[in-house]
């Protein structure tokens, strides 16, 4: 399940209930790059600089640190993308 900009939007509870449902260990982080940028850049260009605030919200999600969701979503990327 990837996660970008949208999760951060103020009115997509429906999502971030999609993502409170799955859990973290479903998950990777985008950035849908140049669109769909998280909340504070509406209207910009959407860049891997907007990782961060994408985490950040669903460490709120999961009542989780924010390390931990960069662990686990960095893992799960590694497990998809057959890294290392």
């Amino acid at each position: 399940m990837g996660a970008d900009g949208p999760v951060t939007y103020k009115k997509n509870d429906s999502l971030r209930e999609a993502f409170r449902a799955a859990g973290p260990d479903v998950a990777v982080l985008e950035t849908d790059c140049p669109y769909l940028p998280p909340q504070s850049s509406r209207g910009k260009r959407n860049e891997p600089r907007s990782i961060p605030e994408i985490a950040a919200k669903l460490a709120e999600v999961w009542s989780l640190p924010v390390e931990e969701v960069a662990r686990r979503t960095t893992a799960n990327a590694s497990a998809l993308y057959r890294w290392p």
